[in-house]
Formats: structure tokens, sequence, C-alpha cells
């Protein structure tokens, strides 16, 4: 890809090692291939979370869920 420019990693290497110093380490979400088998407890996890249909809980202020509640009882009738 002749296209694209070089990644400026000296942009990042400041905070890469700023992130190294936290006493859990370094996530590096740049590291691994696609092909690395999931380990069993993810699996497990998503296996179990499997049949839990649902949607995540509202998120927002309480003023902006309200307003939102608003516009849906005045605009369709639900509550």
């Amino acid at each position: 890809m002749k296209d694209m420019p070089e990644f400026p990693w000296e942009v990042i290497l400041p905070h890469r090692r700023r992130a190294a110093e936290h006493p859990d380490g370094i996530v590096n979400l740049a590291m691994g291939e696609p092909v690395d088998p999931t380990p069993g407890p993810i699996r497990d996890a998503l296996a179990r979370a499997a049949d839990a249909p649902g949607y995540p809980p509202t998120e927002g202020t309480p003023e902006l869920r309200a307003a939102a509640a608003g516009w849906l009882s005045r605009r369709h009738g639900v509550r």
C-alpha cells in the first residue's frame, strides 16, 4: 500500500512508556494473530451468555433519559 503514510510511532511511544509503568502492565492490542485459539474461560463465558438475549442498559443522564421517555410517550403513546 504505497499510498498509506508511515505510522508515526514516535507519537505513541511516550504513552506506551507511561502505560508500561502501570502496576498491572500494558495491554498491547497490536499483538497477536487472528488465528490464535480463544482461551477456554472466554469460550465458556461466551457459551453461558449465548442464550441471554437483551439490550444493554440505557445510558445517559437522568435528564436525557427523561426527555427521551417524554418524547416517546408524546409521539408514540408508550410508557
